[in-house]
């Protein structure tokens, strides 16, 4: 779709905005509160002692309504709602929200960042004839050539990058029936992702039903044919080890993970020696080890050799994909591109979301360079997630570059 009557518009700079104060929503005042109570101060990203807690997967859950407190730049409330919307996976939702506002012609000076928002969820979504209806519309609305219809271009997946900008789901706390929904989640990931990681790094027990459903999980995507990278396999492998009784028949779920494990890390004579235990002790035939075509990649940041991880400080690093549920750790190849440097850049136009759990890990990364005294500028960023790091505060300590129509 070409309109060569309209200029293209060059590529935004969003420098880092001023501090605001985003704080949950107060619950209704008693009738004899007064009606406008002072409100303690929230930190901000400037205090010495700034660590904030984003690490369970239901922080979002928590926190039903969140009022975010106008600052300088003020941004309209449906821009808000509709950016922590889609960041919570409610796409439809985020939709309806935009799609209402722009009916009514309701943003003010925020109508193109909403249209932009909204071609930007088709275009991730996948739905070009919906890209392509809404973008004329926004021509003949803006008297401007509108974003263009990006093709899907698959992407080189390298499994054994340790950040979790690629298709991933972190498991933390115990694998038990309560990582169900992350798994779940990790199914969906799937499906428009041949490899996905799961993290295992962060786990601290695991029982048997935690791991059968593991192994359900790991058997309906090898028959989606999907590969799965485990992370941190080792510590999981240290759990389940001393739950192991040979002679005791039960647990069995949790033998047969062990089993799995040993074969995907290559441990053959761990592999063997519990396989045959194994057999004896549930009277059954032992399992065989496979011969892998090729060493099975594994997540783990020792991947890198020294003069890759010097090269990629020099250029930054990249996050794509989905990130979720994400933990200060999965962005350690940020912390280690800022090595050394004064810039870092980060290339986020192959992301296309980012939970609020993961923002705030984000932000805790960012906070913490930006407080070494590092720059750090967000490229290529497209205009949900723009609209997200202005209401979690990310733009206050990281210049923000929009992605070029």
């Amino acid at each position: 779709m070409a309109f060569n009557l309209f200029s293209k518009k060059q590529e935004t700079i969003i420098p880092a905005a001023k501090k605001t104060t985003v704080r949950p929503a107060a619950s209704k005042a008693s009738p004899e509160a007064p009606a406008s109570a002072p409100m303690p101060a929230a930190a901000t990203p400037d205090d010495d002692d700034l660590s904030l807690d984003f690490t369970s997967p239901h922080a979002l859950d928590e926190l039903p309504h969140i009022d975010f407190e106008e600052g300088a730049a003020c941004t309209h409330c449906v821009i808000e709602e509709a950016a922590m919307l889609f960041a919570n996976g409610q796409i439809d939702a985020t939709c309806k929200t935009l799609k209402a506002a722009i009916a009514a012609d309701d943003l003010g000076a925020d109508a193109e960042r909403g249209w932009r928002m909204l071609l930007d969820i088709y275009q991730i979504q996948g739905e070009r004839e919906a890209f392509e209806t809404a973008a004329l519309s926004y021509a003949a609305r803006f008297e401007k050539s509108p974003p263009a219809w990006v093709p899907a271009v698959p992407e080189a997946v390298d499994p054994t990058l340790a950040t979790g900008g690629r298709a991933f789901v972190s498991l933390s706390g115990a694998l038990n029936a309560q990582a169900g929904e992350s798994l779940k989640q990790l199914v969906k990931i799937a499906q428009s992702n041949p490899v996905v990681r799961l993290e295992l790094s962060k786990l601290q027990d695991a029982d048997n039903g935690g791991c059968n459903l593991l192994l359900q999980t790991l058997a309906e995507l090898k028959r989606a044919k999907k590969e799965v990278v485990f992370g941190g396999a080792e510590k999981l492998i240290a759990l389940l080890a001393p739950k192991i009784q040979p002679g005791t028949r039960e647990n069995e779920a949790a033998w047969l993970m062990l089993l799995d494990l040993y074969q995907r890390q290559m441990m053959q004579d761990a592999f063997e020696d519990l396989a045959v235990n194994y057999a004896i002790t549930f009277e059954v035939s032992p399992p065989s080890w496979e011969m892998p075509a090729k060493r099975p990649a594994t997540a783990s940041a020792k991947a890198a050799s020294p003069a890759e991880t010097k090269s990629e400080a020099k250029a930054g690093c990249a996050l794509s994909g989905e990130i979720l549920s994400a933990g200060m750790d999965e962005f350690s190849r940020i912390s280690a591109a800022a090595e050394g440097c004064e810039d870092v850049t980060v290339d986020l136009s192959r992301l296309n979301r980012i939970d609020f759990v993961s923002t705030g890990q984000f932000l805790n990364v960012l906070t913490t360079l930006q407080k070494a005294g590092k720059r750090i500028h967000l490229v290529g960023v497209n205009q949900l997630l723009a609209a997200l790091f202005d209401v979690m505060g990310v733009s206050k300590v990281a210049d923000v570059t929009l992605r070029k129509i």
